[in-house]
């Protein structure tokens, strides 16, 4: 039994090919609703304690991998606080509790 709100793997965001970022989970988690958090980021940033919703569901039997995308697949930004703006996330982590 995962206990509510108990951490399930830490991981870090780091850029892509493509420009953007991206987070990787690697836990066997079963079904169900999860949120990810950031838990720590560089000091250049605020920390925020947003908690983006997940639900992880049954695909199909014929699926092999699910991909689970945070924000609805949108930048998760964050703000700097040497000049107040917000900005794509860098160097963040994030933890993924149930």
């Amino acid at each position: 039994m995962i206990p509510a709100g108990g951490l399930l793997e830490v991981v870090s965001v780091s850029a892509n090919d493509a420009g953007s970022y991206d987070a990787v989970f690697a836990s066997d988690l079963p079904f169900g609703s999860y949120y990810v958090q950031e838990r720590t980021t560089n000091s250049a940033y605020v920390l925020s304690n947003t908690e983006y919703p997940v639900i992880f569901e049954y695909a199909c039997q014929n699926t092999a991998l699910v991909s689970i995308a945070v924000n609805n697949g949108e930048a998760i930004y964050n703000t700097y606080q040497a000049r107040e703006r917000s900005t794509a996330n860098r160097g963040r982590q994030f933890h993924f509790p149930v």
